[in-house]
């Protein structure tokens, strides 16, 4: 079993059906639409005018209480990219797998 975290948009219709379809194959799938215990993740729930952030102001908010505790990427073995990403997704990936390159 290997923890997967699938990276997309909200607005991408295939989201729930990948989502399903590797847990149906055992895997376990962080699903940031409707994660165990809460509510799904936005970034409006930090700043409503976050689509207005810079690059900086993201990596900031990536470091925030809320992104944090949704996101299921940093405990993931491996982030799986969906479709287009939004310019939000592009970036949180870009700063996960610094980290990462940093850990090592």
């Amino acid at each position: 079993m290997m923890r997967v975290y699938v990276a997309s948009s909200w607005r991408n219709s295939y989201q729930p059906d990948v989502v399903r379809l590797l847990r149906a194959c055992g895997h376990d799938v962080y699903d940031f639409r409707n994660p165990s215990g809460g509510t799904g993740f936005a970034w409006s729930q930090i700043d409503p005018n976050w689509q207005e952030w810079t690059t900086e102001q993201y990596a900031e908010a990536l470091q925030h209480d809320v992104a944090v505790g949704a996101a299921g990427g940093s405990a993931a073995d491996v982030r799986a990219v969906l479709g287009a990403l939004a310019a939000s997704r592009r970036r949180e990936l870009t700063y996960w797998d610094v980290i990462f390159w940093r850990a090592l």
